[in-house]
């Protein structure tokens, strides 16, 4: 066999091709056995390279609390709510920080604001909304493309608790509702939104 065969041979080896020259000596097949294998891994090892580095970007995100949405100045209003007033006044070090620095110092007029309209000052950028998912959700499944859905993010005034149910004490739904809590906390959504 000449160089140039055995040079195309590698070369064919190493773009993951096969050949059709017989290999009699037991040198030439572990030396092409071995250039498979190589070829194989640095395939491999690029491959995983190449996705590693596109999942290690930075992806610009803020911690998820109050006091680090405040630093961004962000323009900020929220839904009018009965309970809103009670949260914003918590005694929590975070919610008080966020209160004294950043609402306090939005005018009264701005504080409040419907939904569909700061849904529509969200989706441009630079403006933050407290309002309760199940008004605005709609909103943002109605107006968001999937890409700006993604890139949300969700800072909890009250950070969400684990709830209960009420029935009376000997009532048929007791049991269908423990079984129900039982499963969503096997299959681990209770955890997952909690």
């Amino acid at each position: 066999m000449r160089y140039s065969e055995s040079f195309v041979i590698i070369v064919g080896a190493l773009c993951q091709q096969s050949t059709e020259v017989p290999m009699k000596h037991i040198s030439t097949r572990i030396a092409f056995f071995h250039i498979m294998i190589f070829s194989y891994l640095f395939y491999n090892y690029y491959s995983a390279s190449i996705v590693s580095a596109r999942l290690n970007e930075p992806v610009f995100k803020i911690k998820y609390s109050l006091n680090e949405m405040s630093k961004l100045n962000m323009k900020l209003a929220s839904e009018w709510m009965v309970y809103f007033e009670l949260f914003i006044k918590k005694v929590d070090w975070d919610i008080q920080t966020f209160y004294n620095k950043t609402w306090s110092a939005i005018p009264e007029a701005e504080q409040f604001m419907l939904s569909e309209k700061a849904i529509h000052l969200v989706q441009r950028g630079d403006f933050a909304y407290h309002t309760h998912p199940d008004v605005s959700y709609p909103f943002i499944n109605r107006f968001f493309s999937n890409k700006q859905i993604c890139e949300l993010m969700e800072v909890h005034l009250a950070q969400p608790t684990s709830s209960t149910f009420a029935v009376s004490r000997n009532s048929t739904l007791t049991e269908i509702l423990k079984i129900g809590f039982f499963r969503l906390s096997e299959v681990g959504l209770r955890k997952r939104h909690f």
